[in-house]
This record gives structure tokens, C-alpha cells and sequence, in this order.
């Protein structure tokens, strides 16, 4: 038996901080456990009491006989510590810290904390908390919470990083019928965290859904790689807020103000087939879709739509079709079923109008025909209540229909108080059921999007490894290592060390000279037989300020472009000097200007990669954060303005690649648009291959934005390069 067996399924629990008054924390707790039932020893613990009513109160845990496998504890945090280590002396398994006062209230509470991690340690305790609302297992009538509400039996587990949205979760499931198998609070995470209880949940045949609020993930690679690795798959919902301006990092590239830490988190989650939602309401309504619905398997994700009014109907097909959603279309034998039984100014096409006056008795006529529809899999049934509509009746139909066939139907019945009777019903029914359109459209649609399996799609796990093994082929090819001056903040690479490492990688970029004074100028036109014998430049030029001597290039003007005379290249780089110094002076820069020679590129298409570190430079060791994440998008002056951006976590598969490139209005130009020439996507491909090997074997790594990446119908070249590392 697990730790985390024992915080579940204890068979004898103490308590630590019960007392005579009943609105004390701890006494909560205790008659939280005593009044739902829980089976096995309980223990109350304050050696102010010799009783409690009539039981026994202890004074410690070795005052206690028999074994205790669960420890709770309700007291002031400065008694916390010596408390969990009276319990690991009487060999507890398992400890819920409930109070509050530790990391999250400054440097005396972290101290604490740090104790109660070694402690835990010491004792191999299966520590949660602390600052947590506790936990309940309704299987075995476990309620070890100071919780209001006591949810129903149910199929979804739930954890929470706040106390606040645990006690809204359970105060919805209470009054939404919506059934729990397991919540748990986990507060601070000094010991046991989501990546736990997931990763046990997945295993548990008695869990349908698993859902949770996270606010910092402490191990996040590592839960994208059990989720991933899991055999069991299920859906899991999760809301993680920190979207803000605070959340972005990488202040000196573009690509860390578009990947920022909320990015980082959804693209991690999306790539391991996690479902995000953004609001409480939202996480509310897809519970409840994927707790009631049919879980089957989907090979057709189109909607069939019912509606005694004509406007809803339209509404509704627009929000779907924004979804990317299709009408299923009808067959001409369902048509003519439909026909047969419904007025004849009714519509008998998808959207189904059975008009203003429809009976129950209308409905079920047209659910009955829709039943043994072939085309049809998923019924979206509108209700509007008008002078003469059946509310109660038809919500008994849409019930009976629900339970007797496989098929999925959504009921969205819109009014108040007058259609509260059917929503009653559908919620005693179990089936899943909305008031807003705009609700249902966004659950049924992350609903059908999980459980539909496209045939004409290749897998996305066809040559992605794990991340050991990638990282571990990636440093058996590396021949030498660049040498990073890696700082606490984060600062750039020379262009010598770019090209470095992109020569390593097989990153194709442009011929590059750095030069800084115009006698070195003049030698890196002939070094680069870039100097005809009549005096005449060979190539058009580029001139731009390196990395080191500005970040962005362009608003500073800094960058000459098709220079193709030498008296212009003389003149750009005088002027580019001067604007060089003008820009450091205003940003307080300082250091002599340094310049980038380039040939210049004749492209049709620019595009952008960059790449932005989540977590600390050892992500991939410690697994603390996400990683690195990818962004693919339009390059040129107009990258952030466009917003035109796919995003992906690394490692990707190459298959994944296309993934994330084909999903870009961009990808459609790469694709010959309009009788264009295809451009060479599997050179692009392999150069974000290539790019994803460096930051694997380089985790130092902070950022990197290539803007632009250009692309002709032969190959990709990495035109502008910039890498920043940090600690």
C-alpha cells in the first residue's frame, strides 16, 4: 500500500486540534468524518482534554494503542512541525496539514515549511499541504475536510491548488447532481502534488474524468510525460490561470513576449492531450458534458439540430461553424422520413425547425427517425418556451432518448424560470444539459473534439522519444561544445557562437562577417570574394548591428538592406554607426558598435522560429516547468502585429512539426496558394528538427528568435539569429 493509499483510503485516522468548540477547525474536520460515514478508528487529539463528549481524547499520537495510518492537522503553524514528528514517531503513513501560515505567508512560514518537508522525509510520510482544505475519497465515505458541501457519488476526481475554487467546485456539484469520486486540496505542495494523484487516478477504472485548478506546476514536464505515457487514457480538465503581462519573460526577444508562461503551460498541456478551459464557468459545464456523456468513440463529429424556433437554430449553426464544426447533412431518406411526420412549413433540413407549436409528441416524432439515422451522431435539441410549448413533456422525451440509444444529445433549453422544470429533470437524469448557447457550443464542442478519431490522421506519436533518449542522441553527436558565459540574467551570444552552433546543428544561415571599423570592412569583402577585380561588389550586402550591440534592429534603423555599390556600403555603415550610438545612448547602452556583414537573400517568403525556456536551466533534469516551447509563425517586420503563431513543446515528432506549421494561415502560402510554387516544407521541417536538437543538448538556452527564417521552393535559411542563454 502507497502513501498516497493511506491519505485515501485510510483504515484509523487522528486528529490533531479537535476541541470542544464546534466551529474550531478542527473539530469541523472530525465531524466532518464522524457524519459521512467514514468506517474505520478514529482518534481526536488535544492534551487539554482527557474527553471529548464520549470519547477519548489523546494528548499526542503514542498516547493511541492501535496503529494510525492517517494523521490530520488543524493547528497553529508554529506547533505544526513538532506535531508531524510525534506522528511519524507513532509511524503514521500519511498526513494532511490543513493549516494555514507557512510559505505562502512569508520567509518564518517558508522555514516552517522546509521543516515539515524533512520531517515527511524522515518518516516517509505522504505529506499534504499545507494551507489545504483536505481531501474526500466518497468511495469509502472519506471526508477529511473542513468542507460545507459533501458531493454525491460520481465518476470525477478533482484537485484543487485553492481552497476558494474547491469549495465552489462542491458547492455546483452539490446543487448540480454532479457526482464526485474523489477532491482533494493539495495547498502549498510541500509533499504530494496533482502529478500524484493524476498519475493514480488514470490507473482507477471508478474515475471517468479528471479535473483540476493549478496555479503553479512544480513538476510540469514531468506531468506532460505521464499523461503521455499513460496506457489509460482519459479526459482531463484543467484551468490555469496567469494569462497577465507580470506572467512573459525573455524581455529582449520576440519570442518571449509571445510564449509566455501561461503560453508555455497551455501548448505543454495541449501537447499531451489535456483539455484547458479559462473559467470556473467553463470548467462547470464541460465536467458536467464529460461526466454524464457517452464516452464513446467518434468517427464523425458533425451536429443534427432540433428547435422549435427558427432563430436559435441559426445562432446556434453559426457559433458551431465558428468552431470549425459541420451541419451533418441529411439523407434524402431521412428527409423524407422527416417529411412524412412534421407540418409542412416546418424545415426537414439541418437545422430541423419543427416550428413555434411543437408538441412533445413533435419532438419525439423527430427524434425517433433521427435515432435510426445512420448520418446522424450527435443531436444538439433546442427548446424555447412559447405559449403552447410541452416544457415538462419534451424534457421527458430528450430524457428517454438519452438513456435509450447511443447517440449523443444535448438539450439547451433557453428561458428561466418557466424551462427550470426540464433542466431539473436532466439533472436528475444525468443527462448533460445547457441554458446559454454559446456554453454549449464550447463544451460540445471540446467534448466531441476528444472523443472523435479521424482516419485519415497519422499518429502524433510516430518518432517522438522521450525526452532522456532525445537529450541522450542529441550530446552523442555533438563533437565540441560552445562555452556559454552563463549569467543569472539573461544575456545573448556573440554572432560567432550563433554560427557555432548553428554550423553544429546543420542550421543553414547566410555567409556572415562581424567586423568593427571600416579597415576590417574593406578586409572582409576580399577574405569573402565578396570584391570583384574592377572594384565592384560580387553580391548585394546587408549591414545590421549584431546581437550584442542592439536586440532589435529594425526601429532603430539599423539595418541597410540591398547595398550593391561600395561607396553605398561605405555610407550605410558610417550611418549605421551613428544610429547604433544614438539607440545605446537612449537605452543607456554602452561598448563599441559591432557590425554584421551578410550577403543579401532574395526569398519569396519570411517566416519566424523562435524558442522560449520555461523553467530553469536544468528543466530537463529536475523537471521544475515546462521545457522549451516552439513558436512558428509569419516572419518579417510585422511578426507581432500579424499574430499569426502556432506553438509546440519540445521534443516534437516530425509529424507534430507539420502539426504545428500546418495549423498557420502562413502554411497555406508554403503550400502553393493560388498556383504558387510549393516551398520546401520538409526543409523547413528538418531545420525545426534540427533547432529543437540544439536547445535539448544546450538547456542553458534561455531564448531564441530566427526573424526572418526564409523559404524559396529549394530550401530554408536562417537569416537573422539570435540566442540568448541564462542561468
Amino acid at each position: 500500500m502507497n502513501g498516497l493509499n493511506y491519505l485515501l483510503k485510510p483504515s484509523s485516522i487522528c486528529v490533531y486540534g479537535v476541541s470542544k468548540d464546534q466551529n474550531k477547525l478542527g473539530s469541523v474536520v472530525y465531524n466532518n468524518l464522524k457524519l459521512n460515514g467514514f468506517k474505520g478508528k478514529l482518534y481526536p487529539i488535544n492534551p487539554k482534554y482527557s474527553t471529548l463528549g464520549d470519547t477519548v481524547c489523546y494528548p499526542d499520537a503514542n498516547s493511541i494503542t492501535d496503529t494510525v495510518e492517517l494523521a490530520i492537522i488543524v493547528t497553529p503553524a508554529h506547533t505544526v512541525p513538532q506535531i508531524l514528528d510525534d506522528a511519524g514517531r507513532k509511524g503514521v503513513k500519511a498526513a494532511i496539514v490543513i493549516s494555514a501560515g507557512f510559505s505562502e505567508t512569508g520567509e518564518i512560514g517558508k522555514g516552517l515549511e522546509e521543516e515539515l518537508k524533512a520531517i515527511s522525509l524522515k518518516y516517509s510520510i505522504a505529506l499534504l499541504g499545507p494551507n489545504c482544505l483536505g481531501l474526500i475519497n466518497t468511495e469509502n465515505n472519506l471526508n477529511a475536510s473542513f468542507a460545507q458541501f459533501y458531493p454525491a457519488k460520481g465518476n470525477i476526481a478533482f484537485i484543487s491548488q485553492s481552497g476558494a475554487f474547491g469549495t465552489a467546485l462542491l458547492d455546483f456539484a452539490a446543487k448540480k447532481n454532479l457526482g464526485l469520486s474523489q477532491f482533494v486540496s493539495v495547498g502549498n505542495k510541500a509533499g504530494i502534488d496533482e502529478i500524484n494523484f493524476i498519475e493514480e487516478w488514470l490507473k482507477d477504472d471508478s474515475i471517468k474524468v479528471i479535473a483540476a485548478y493549478i496555479e503553479e506546476f512544480g513538476r510540469g514536464l514531468e506531468l506532460v510525460e505521464v499523461i503521455k505515457n499513460s496506457k489509460v487514457k482519459k479526459p482531463i480538465i484543467i484551468l490555469h490561470p496567469g494569462s497577465s503581462e507580470e506572467a512573459r519573460t525573455a524581455i529582449a526577444s520576440h519570442t518571449g513576449s509571445i510564449a509566455s508562461a501561461s503560453n508555455s503551460a497551455s501548448v505543454a498541456l495541449k501537447s499531451a492531450g489535456v483539455i484547458e478551459v479559462k473559467s470556473m464557468e467553463d470548467m462547470f459545464n464541460y465536467l458536467l458534458t464529460f461526466s454524464w456523456g457517452n464516452s464513446k468513440k467518434l468517427n464523425d463529429k458533425s451536429i443534427s439540430i432540433l428547435t422549435n424556433a427558427g432563430g436559435p437554430g441559426i445562432m446556434i449553426t453559426d457559433l458551431i461553424s465558428e468552431k470549425g464544426i459541420k451541419l451533418t447533412k441529411l439523407s434524402d431518406t431521412t428527409i423524407s422520413s422527416l417529411t412524412k411526420v412534421l407540418p409542412e412549413e416546418s424545415s426537414k433540413h439541418n437545422p430541423i425547425d419543427l416550428i413555434g407549436d411543437a408538441s412533445s409528441e413533435r419532438y419525439k416524432s423527430a427524434l425517433d427517425i433521427l435515432a435510426v439515422s445512420p448520418e446522424v451522431s450527435n443531436i444538439i435539441a433546442i427548446l424555447t418556451p412559447q405559449a403552447v410549448t410541452q416544457v415538462e413533456e419534451t424534457s421527458k422525451i430528450i430524457t428517454n432518448f438519452a438513456r435509450s440509444t447511443t447517440k449523443n444529445i444535448f438539450p439547451l433549453f433557453l428561458g428561466g424560470e418557466y424551462v427550470q422544470v426540464a433542466l431539473d429533470r436532466f439533472k436528475d437524469s444525468k443527462v448533460p444539459f445547457f441554458k446559454y448557447d454559446e456554453d454549449c457550443v464550447d463544451a460540445i464542442n471540446a467534448y466531441l473534439n476528444y472523443y472523435f478519431e479521424d482516419p485519415t490522421e497519422n499518429t502524433l506519436m510516430d518518432n517522438r522519444m522521450s525526452i532522456s533518449e532525445t537529450i541522450n542522441m542529441t550530446k552523442s553527436k555533438i563533437l565540441t561544445k560552445t562555452v556559454f558565459d552563463v549569467k543569472e540574467e539573461q544575456t545573448s551570444l556573440s554572432e560567432v557562437e550563433v554560427a557555432e552552433l548553428a554550423k553544429q546543428f546543420n542550421i543553414p544561415t547566410p555567409m556572415s562577417v562581424v567586423v568593427h571599423s571600416i579597415e576590417e570592412l574593406a578586409e572582409a569583402l576580399k577574405t569573402n570574394s565578396l570584391l570583384g577585380d574592377n572594384g565592384k561588389l560580387t553580391k548585394k550586402l546587408v549591414l545590421k548591428a549584431t546581437t550584442k550591440s542592439l536586440a532589435h534592429k529594425t526601429d532603430a534603423k539599423a539595418v541597410f538592406l540591398n547595398i550593391d555599390t561600395t561607396d553605398e556600403l561605405k555610407k550605410s555603415y558610417l550611418e549605421l554607426l551613428t544610429n547604433i550610438t544614438s539607440a545605446n545612448k537612449e537605452s543607456n547602452g554602452s561598448g563599441s558598435p559591432e557590425v554584421l556583414l551578410q550577403e543579401m537573400l532574395s526569398y519569396p517568403l519570411e517566416l519566424f522560429l523562435g524558442v522560449n525556456r520555461d523553467g530553469g536551466s536544468n528543466v530537463y533534469e529536475t523537471k521544475t516547468g515546462f521545457g522549451h516551447v516552439l513558436v512558428f509563425g509569419m516572419g518579417g517586420i510585422y511578426t507581432e502585429i500579424l499574430k499569426d503563431f502556432s506553438m509546440g513543446l519540445i521534443p516534437m515528432s516530425k509529424t507534430e512539426i507539420l502539426k504545428m506549421i500546418s495549423s498557420t494561415k502562413v502554411s497555406k502560402i508554403i503550400d502553393g496558394a493560388r498556383g504558387q510554387k510549393l516551398l520546401a516544407k520538409n526543409a523547413l521541417v528538418e531545420l525545426v528538427s534540427n533547432l529543437q536538437n540544439m536547445v535539448l543538448a544546450y538547456p542553458e538556452i534561455s531564448s531564441i528568435d530566427i526573424n526572418p527564417v526564409m523559404i524559396n521552393d529549394v530550401n530554408v535559411i536562417a537569416a537573422d539569429f539570435k540566442i540568448f542563454v541564462k542561468k
